[in-house]
């Protein structure tokens, strides 16, 4: 399976097999949803029938970066609470790396979107965010 972003479990379809007893049988696996980690991550189904005998499957997920592109500038990323206090989050339809940068261009902080970051440490100011398709925010730090 490959997925943007994440993969939820509403978004996987659960094997299923057949039993020459007990007919159809359904798989079940331990996985915590959703899946987020960029590396590859692996599925373990289990199969068990009425008899109690057990089979197992594994199933591979590998989950894409999330890029914000051209068809996303319609779904504008907005920077909140603006002036911001101690904290300010980039809100966007994807979650994507994001830069603070100072109006000088340094970089001062660096997290994701629609994540709550501490902005105790910046000083009082005007603040760039700049998201991965190159456009930039403005933000006001009191």
């Amino acid at each position: 399976i490959t997925a943007q972003c994440s993969l939820a479990e509403d978004a996987v379809t659960f094997p299923k097999a057949n039993d020459n007893c007990d007919g159809e049988i359904t798989a079940t696996t331990n996985a915590t949803f959703p899946i987020t980690s960029k590396t590859k991550t692996t599925i373990t189904w289990t199969y068990t029938d009425d008899a109690g005998n057990a089979a197992t499957q594994t199933q591979a997920v590998t989950i894409t970066p999330c890029v914000l592109s051209a068809a996303d500038d319609t779904k504008e990323a907005v920077v909140f609470p603006n002036p911001s206090g101690r904290y300010v989050e980039v809100q966007s339809p994807v979650e994507s790396p994001i830069r603070i940068l100072s109006v000088g261009g340094e970089l001062v902080l660096e997290s994701t979107t629609n994540t709550k970051m501490d902005a105790a440490s910046l000083r009082s100011g005007l603040y760039l965010v700049q998201l991965p398709d190159g456009r930039l925010l403005k933000f006001v730090k009191k």
